[in-house]
């Protein structure tokens, strides 16, 4: 299994890059089933003759994109329901813009416990008035606003969140390695929308994301579950467009991974 994967540097994809593809594509094509077993790190590595960071870092890629999960003292395997994945374009685009060389800055603006009322119960699918965690954090590029979020988390998911949680840690490691809970697909309708200084909601958002007065930018509402299907977070994120122009490239061989360019024009 896998031993057959070539890999090579002549290729414009680095080879973590071309290894997660392949991956991806037996997955896809049922060559690799949900609950195969992938073989040790070590073994990739004399396979396929690349490093065991190369290896660990396409593995621990295609975890976090919810294709794979890991089993501590078992090993990697291909997840249940990994055949009909979707992944979150918030994280693909985050992710993919620190490989392009952008350094991504992230600030907590607020961090609250709250009772969810019966819209929040509503999408996240628990009771009324139980606790949720709910967080606004803002990213940065080279010192300009990119992203302004403001999460919610049911708490009985992830207890004591509050204390492991850190600006500088990626909050779905945390919620894999803390609490083993993996990404399944993710659900988001995106919208551009324009804001008015004089509606005190708006004016925090133009602040925040540096706006003027009416200028655009795009609306994500999006929905993360689970790999047994439970939704655990609520993500609605505002992207200043402005400040950032990128291409986008939805390539079917990642099923449905977004593929980010820099526009130099």
């Amino acid at each position: 299994m896998l031993d057959d994967i070539k890999l090579t540097c002549k290729k414009s994809d680095p080879l973590y890059r071309q290894l997660e593809n392949e991956i991806c594509r037996r997955v896809k094509e049922g060559e690799l089933k949900p609950g195969d077993k992938l073989p040790s790190e070590r073994t990739l590595c004399c396979l396929l003759d690349i490093s065991r960071m190369t290896v660990h870092r396409a593995l621990d890629n295609l975890v976090q994109a919810g294709l794979l999960e890991k089993e501590q003292g078992s090993g990697t395997y291909v997840a249940s329901g990994s055949q009909d994945k979707s992944i979150s374009p918030l994280v693909i685009l985050s992710k993919q813009m620190e490989e392009l060389g952008y350094k991504l800055n992230t600030e907590i603006k607020e961090w609250q416990e709250q009772k969810a009322n019966k819209k929040i119960a509503e999408k996240l699918e628990i009771e009324e008035g139980s606790k949720v965690y709910s967080f606004i954090r803002l990213r940065e590029v080279a010192g300009e606003p990119l992203l302004l979020e403001k999460i919610i988390i049911p708490a009985k998911m992830a207890p004591d969140l509050n204390k492991k949680f850190s600006p500088s840690n990626s909050l779905y490691n945390i919620l894999r390695e803390e609490y083993q809970l993996a990404l399944k697909r993710a659900e988001a309708e995106v919208r551009a929308v324009s804001f008015d200084s004089r509606n005190s909601s708006d004016k925090k958002i133009i602040t925040a994301l540096k706006l003027a007065d009416g200028e655009l930018a795009l609306y994500f509402d999006q929905l993360t579950y689970l790999t047994d299907g439970r939704p655990f977070e609520w993500n609605r994120a505002y992207y200043a467009q402005t400040n950032h122009i990128f291409k986008l490239r939805f390539d079917s061989s990642l099923n449905g991974e977004i593929q980010l360019g820099r526009d130099d024009c």
